[in-house]
């Protein structure tokens, strides 16, 4: 109860950004007039493309109608010579036989044609015109009848529960609502040999944004921000012993097949895959790698410049409801206390990161945003865990 008690009002107080340990240290914070020099390349972008003339339209138009006036006209002053001499080639050459006659041999045509050369569309048709049904598609799944499974094809689980006996870690999975409960404590497990970087790449991993605007907000390169001690020191080097992945995948490498450059798999990826390794019968645990709020705390949290500057207006929506999630996700991480890291100092972490982006959504959507503080504070004071 004392716990949740500090943990709300720290969330909605307002924070201050300069002296956040969230802003990258690789990726410092963008000044005035970088800001400024972002907005006008977008700007400038847009403009690229010049506006049609408004006198231009039309153009055309009446050329095209002339042409065909003339050419009219020309067929109307025809000689009346050009007619009979065509009227006497008509004599001559053979008239084309009548369309019955020349749908008939296209029937028979089509009947010698080998049946698996037709779709499923291409069978119905040569039925409708030639009268005489054919095994069709549907016809042939029922012959064959529904598919059995033998015995041997079933696997053979040597395995076999009697007893569920809780542990007192029980209570931690009911910690959860937005994601995994086994993944969220799995990745609490693992923070303290992570750096914040880090730490913020995996909490915006678990919120699934759609792909769609996932492209726009890759995680930074290894130039740009290198790997912290969770990769170098821990994950890494286990998931090349347990021969989970190559040193390709994890430094980047251009497939000569497709013509592509692969990326390096990402911290969150990485971190799924060691999961799955450990946990193979857990599979609804969705992962996207991105690289979102740390971006927005490079804007100083305005959410407003950062969309405009990364040129994502159109996709204003997904990713302000991305920050909401990720409020939801400190609220729940707060009231856990991870291995080897100070209780305190982990609430405080979590606290002042939601409250970063409290202050960053209430400046678009005040109402959405109080709606999200009612609903934490709903969630953690019916469950009192700690």
């Amino acid at each position: 109860g004392d716990v949740i008690s500090q943990i709300i009002p720290a969330m909605t107080a307002t924070a201050n950004l300069q002296q956040s340990r969230w802003v990258s240290t690789h990726l410092a914070p963008m000044t005035e007039a970088e800001m400024a020099a972002e907005l006008s390349e977008i700007s400038e972008t847009a403009n690229d493309t010049p506006p049609e003339d408004p006198a231009e339209f039309g153009d055309g138009v009446d050329e095209a109608t002339a042409t065909q006036e003339d050419s009219a006209a020309t067929a109307a002053t025809r000689p009346a010579s050009d007619t009979v001499n065509a009227a006497t080639a008509g004599d001559v050459i053979p008239q084309q036989p009548a369309a019955e006659e020349v749908a008939a041999p296209e029937v028979a045509a089509l009947t010698t044609e080998t049946p698996g050369s037709f779709g499923l569309l291409g069978q119905l048709l040569q039925q409708a015109r030639t009268g005489a049904p054919k095994d069709s598609v549907t016809s042939k799944k029922d012959k064959k009848g529904p598919k059995t499974s033998k015995q041997s094809d079933l696997p053979d689980f040597d395995y076999s529960p009697r007893l569920a006996i809780a542990t007192e870690q029980m209570d931690l999975l009911f910690t959860f609502r937005s994601i995994n409960s086994l993944y969220g404590v799995f990745l609490a497990e693992h923070m303290h040999k992570a750096n914040y970087e880090e730490r913020l790449q995996l909490l915006e991993s678990v919120l699934d944004l759609a792909s769609s605007v996932s492209g726009a907000v890759r995680v930074p390169s290894s130039e740009q921000m290198p790997d912290g001690p969770l990769s170098t020191e821990f994950l890494n080097p286990l998931l090349l012993s347990r021969g989970l992945v190559t040193q390709q995948e994890l430094t980047g490498y251009f497939d000569e097949v497709t013509r592509r450059k692969v990326y390096p798999m990402a911290l969150g990826d990485r971190m799924r895959l060691l999961f799955r390794c450990d946990f193979p019968s857990v599979s609804d645990v969705y992962v996207r790698s991105v690289w979102c709020v740390g971006d927005l705390l490079r804007f100083g949290g305005n959410f407003d410049r950062f969309v405009k500057a990364r040129d994502l207006t159109k996709q204003e929506g997904i990713l302000f409801r991305h920050c909401l999630r990720m409020i939801l996700l400190c609220g729940e991480f707060a009231l856990l206390e991870p291995p080897g890291l100070d209780p305190v100092e982990w609430r405080r972490d979590m606290t002042e990161l939601a409250a970063i982006l409290t202050d960053s959504c209430r400046a678009v959507d005040p109402g959405s945003t109080d709606e999200v503080i009612t609903t934490l504070r709903a969630q953690a004071e019916g469950q009192d865990l700690l």
